[in-house]
């Protein structure tokens, strides 16, 4: 990930958060801003030992970034990962691989007659 330099958010406390998707662009930048600046970050995705989350371990101050399973679609999934939490960013979306051709034209209907 290539990022400019980063200037540490300066605040008197130290808070936790909670950032849904963290392995997503957007949410890995948040990421990277929080542990920069000392804060405790939850991160959810959907599986953390996944190969695809080994950059945010590699964050500078990962030490303070503690990821948590989670999935949108299953209720109480994301409990774990707010318990303690002083704020959140909410990043994540669900995103569907399979989706059926009468699906994608009945979504391109939708979003059609919705700018018009």
């Amino acid at each position: 990930m290539v990022t400019p330099e980063l200037k540490p958010i300066e605040t008197a406390s130290k808070y936790t958060f909670c950032v849904t998707g963290a392995a997503g662009y957007i949410a890995a930048q948040v990421v990277q801003r929080l542990l920069a600046a000392g804060h405790i970050v939850h991160g959810t995705v959907r599986n953390p030992d996944d190969s695809k989350v080994t950059f945010l371990k590699s964050l500078p101050n990962s030490e303070n970034l503690k990821l948590f399973a989670a999935d949108l679609l299953k209720e109480g999934s994301f409990d774990e990962a707010v318990r303690g939490c002083d704020y959140v960013f909410h990043t994540a979306s669900p995103f569907f691989m399979k989706v059926s051709s009468i699906t994608t034209y009945t979504l391109l209907l939708i979003s059609i007659h919705r700018v018009y």
